[in-house]
This record gives C-alpha cells, structure tokens and sequence, in this order.
C-alpha cells in the first residue's frame, strides 16, 4: 500500500465490472432433472429430500460458488402444480457429480 496507505482511509476495488454488475444481475436456469434422496435424520428417522439437476453448474454462472464460497439464494419463478416440494435443497452441478452448490437458507 505505498500510494494508499492504511490511515488514508482508502478502499482499494479490484474487478469494478464484477462489484457492480455482481448486484445488478440475477442467473436463471431450468431444472432439468430431479431426484429423491433419502438421507438419515435424527434419531435414526429417514428424511426424504429432493436434489434438482439444473442446466447449468459450477463451470457456468456458478463458478464463484467453487472458487469462492459464495452461497447460491435459488427461488423458484415458475412453480409448477405438480410440484413435491416447494423448498429448494442443495443443487447438483450435471458436469460435476461429486460436487454439490449448497444452497444458502436451505435445511
């Protein structure tokens, strides 16, 4: 910091594109699959969730969540009648089957 330095009070910004477009903008995705997945809850009791596949993943419009840890805030816009959950649960990456976005809110 040798032209800003700590008692100026100066905040220095890297990638002003990203600080202001990062707030501006929304990311849309289809689910393109979904499955049920039985995990074990407490007491031993069986939760049934459901995991969404969308059509895009952590090489596209969600690769800060894996370089950065930024959290995913999913909301449905369409919701469709036939729908088994109306809560979003952690979203699988197609291209990444190991890798999991988690879902900021989500139980």
């Amino acid at each position: 910091m040798e032209y800003f330095p700590d008692r100026t009070g100066v905040e220095i910004i890297a990638e002003l594109g990203r600080y202001y477009a990062e707030s501006a903008f929304l990311s849309a995705a289809n689910i393109i699959c979904k499955k049920e997945v039985v995990q074990e809850g407490p007491v031993g009791r069986a939760c049934k969730k459901l995991m969404y596949y969308l059509n895009d993943g952590v090489f596209g419009s969600h690769n800060n969540t894996l370089f950065k840890k930024e959290p995913v805030w999913p909301c449905p816009v369409k919701v469709s009648t036939h729908a088994i959950s109306d809560k979003f649960v952690p979203l699988r990456d197609p291209l990444m089957e190991n890798y999991i976005l988690k879902c900021a809110g989500c139980s």
